[in-house]
């Protein structure tokens, strides 16, 4: 998406209505950082987690998943 942004000089453009490009890849960064880094991967490690615990959180990875893979989509129908 970086890539995309950077050719098309995009980042101030909106992708959706009152978020642009920077704004968007922001929030993917922070979010990456924050809940898919190591260190939390090691905290994580260390709980003793439920059954249920661990299906919420492979829901959530499953749903982040596709949500990329739309976008990666889209991107690509765009035309890189």
């Amino acid at each position: 998406m970086t890539e995309y942004a950077e050719k098309r000089n995009a980042f101030e453009i909106e992708l959706y209505q009152g978020i642009t490009y920077r704004n968007y890849l922001n929030a993917l960064t922070h979010s990456q950082q924050t809940n898919l880094s190591d260190k939390l991967y090691e905290k994580l490690v260390g709980l003793k987690l439920t059954k249920s615990n661990i299906a919420t959180m492979q829901k959530s990875l499953e749903a982040q998943f596709e949500d990329l893979q739309k976008m990666k989509n889209m991107f690509i129908m765009a035309g890189n």
